[in-house]
């Protein structure tokens, strides 16, 4: 006879253990908290995870709505400025040719050119920066990925100071008490799962023949005879 599945409970963060809530022989069901582990510093982790989180969120909000803004103003601004330096340019140009003034003018109009082209091509280059795919956003989007990976895993480890039961069943041992010290892999409980009572046996190599799966029996044990238990055949061996 094979007695129902044993579980050993084991802890999977080191940690004082601020709460016991089974005995050996009691009855649990599936989601019961056998055994509570200190959590304060795991929730301040989940605290401080969220907050980057709500922060990098922002960013990319503020990348989403305001920085396109901006840099559209400031492209606009620009290309103005460039208008205007090419036609001062285009201008002294044409007075220097007739003599009206010196050559050291257009000299001047010409650098003024070429810094509204740079500051152009400057206002550009922020305004594909914040766009949805540009390099700004890459990296806001980036830093929100980060922070929500590192919320998952403040969250798994505050999840993971609280030890429940993965079944129902029946505490069987206990090796831990409320004070006690944990270290990850500590086997603090065992438990045997409910579930059906498993009978094997080797029948006479005649009765093979006429077994099959799914075929009912009677069973009997000796700490029982004046009793029969209904069963299956659920198995057969090659």
């Amino acid at each position: 006879v094979m007695p129902p599945a044993r579980i050993t409970v084991a802890a999977n963060v080191s940690g004082l253990a601020v709460a016991v809530g089974a005995i050996e022989g009691q009855h649990v069901k599936r989601g019961d908290l056998l055994v509570q582990i200190e959590d304060a510093e795991a929730r301040a982790q989940v605290a401080q995870a969220k907050a980057a989180v709500e922060q990098a969120s922002a960013k990319v909000e503020q990348l989403r709505r305001v920085g396109a803004i901006v840099a559209s103003q400031g492209l606009n601004e620009a290309q103005t400025k460039l208008d205007k330096a090419q036609a001062d340019y285009d201008r002294t140009k044409g007075l220097v040719a007739t003599g009206a003034v010196a050559a050291i003018e257009l000299e001047n109009a010409e650098r003024s050119l070429e810094v509204a082209r740079a500051q152009k091509n400057a206002a550009e280059a922020q305004q594909l920066g914040s766009a949805p795919m540009g390099a700004d956003s890459r990296v806001a989007l980036s830093a929100l990925l980060q922070a929500q990976a590192q919320l998952t895993g403040a969250e798994v480890r505050l999840a993971q100071t609280r030890i429940v039961a993965a079944h129902d069943g029946v505490v069987l041992t206990r090796s831990v008490e409320t004070g006690d010290t944990v270290q990850p892999g500590r086997a603090l409980m065992t438990m045997a799962a409910d579930g059906d009572v498993e009978l094997v046996f080797e029948p006479d190599e005649r009765n093979l023949a006429t077994m099959a799966l799914g075929q009912k029996a009677r069973a009997s044990a000796d700490a029982f005879p004046q009793d029969t238990f209904e069963a299956d055949v659920s198995y057969i061996a090659p």
